[in-house]
């Protein structure tokens, strides 16, 4: 099971990655880079340190999680590929009526 969070993290850094590549002005302002790699490291301490005593008490429990945490994961990737997919070129007039 540590594996496929070892997996989770390795997507993350590789979507981080992709970000950078396919919008390089988000370097200008790295605050959400520097946010995700936060992130990434405080994931990878719990996964290197937490993890292995939770393992040990309620299998149950961790496979709940994981089943829930990959649903999850997958909502989120199939909104993230649909919004860039479905999405036009300048997305100001429809984010004016959304957050209006």
């Amino acid at each position: 099971m540590k594996r496929y969070l070892l997996l989770g993290l390795a997507l993350i850094l590789i979507l981080l990655g992709y970000g950078v590549i396919r919008f390089p002005n988000a370097l200008s302002s790295p605050s959400g880079l520097i946010g995700g790699c936060i992130l990434l490291i405080i994931y990878g301490l719990l996964i290197g340190f937490w993890f292995p005593s939770l393992a040990n008490q309620n299998d149950r429990i961790l496979h709940a999680g994981y089943q829930t945490g990959i649903l999850i994961g997958l909502i989120f990737a199939c909104e993230m590929i649909l919004e860039y997919i479905l999405l036009p070129k300048d997305n100001r007039p429809l984010a004016k009526v959304s957050l209006s």
